[in-house]
């Protein structure tokens, strides 16, 4: 007759002691959460004026258009999402 396996270490394991979650934050909000009330907000986008900060940039501009992977400034500036640090509303 064979025998059925049965595990021997029952002890719980918690593997989420050691994780970290990492969130680009303007205000406690991501980047795309940021982008996303500047696109879906009252007015056109490239009315509002906003401070984008990169590693390599700190500049003002006016945004035009946006996708998944980058935003379009009014200069025709293509700016990689997934480099940018914060981004605000300047009045």
């Amino acid at each position: 007759m064979n025998s059925l396996f049965k595990n021997k270490n029952i002890n719980p394991i918690d593997h989420n002691k050691k994780s970290t979650y990492v969130k680009y934050s303007n205000n406690n909000k991501s980047i795309n959460e940021v982008l996303d009330s500047i696109f879906n907000g009252i007015g056109n986008p490239y009315n509002i004026k906003v401070l984008i900060k990169t590693k390599n940039m700190t500049r003002e501009v006016y945004l035009v258009y946006r996708n998944d992977k980058i935003v379009l400034t009014l200069d025709n500036e293509e700016i990689p999402i997934e480099e940018i640090i914060s981004i605000e509303k300047k009045t």
